[in-house]
């Protein structure tokens, strides 16, 4: 998953019309960054929202994947700068608004969007001292998070 990621990756390119090489390192090859893979992680209790929104994204070409707690997502190796991480504030176990915290406190966080279907009070509590997080009431709407991701 996220070793899987072709982030930080080299890729050749050849350039076909160069003089022959004569045992010295070829000028026609040079080291290229191979783009960015952008992967989604879906932090959702709920099966029926967390499917939801992982057929939703796959089908939109992201490499989508999902958890049912934060505790599975947190066993990986961190997620990278160009990731986006998509987190259910009431999630058991470890609250969204805690992992929210943690990837803030990452050298390069991710990008973060919470969801939650709690009311606007209950938002402001949660989310009091965060940075930069976008937040989603449910039900989601597919267009919203489309034009999000």
């Amino acid at each position: 998953m996220h070793g899987a990621q072709a982030s930080g990756t080299l890729s050749l390119t050849v350039i076909n019309a160069c003089p022959p090489h004569r045992g010295q390192a070829p000028c026609c090859v040079r080291e290229t960054e191979a783009p960015d893979v952008v992967t989604i992680h879906i932090l959702e209790d709920d099966p029926g929202v967390s499917d939801s929104l992982l057929m939703f994204l796959k089908g939109m070409g992201y490499d989508a994947f999902a958890y049912p707690d934060a505790e599975s997502f947190l066993e990986l190796s961190p997620p990278g700068p160009d990731d986006t991480i998509i987190v259910d504030l009431l999630l058991p176990g470890i609250s969204g608004a805690r992992v929210i915290r943690w990837l803030q406190d990452l050298k390069t966080p991710p990008r973060v969007i919470a969801i939650t279907g709690q009311p606007q009070s209950a938002i402001e509590k949660q989310t009091t001292g965060l940075r930069n997080v976008q937040v989603l009431r449910k039900p989601l709407n597919a267009e919203t998070i489309a034009s999000i991701v």
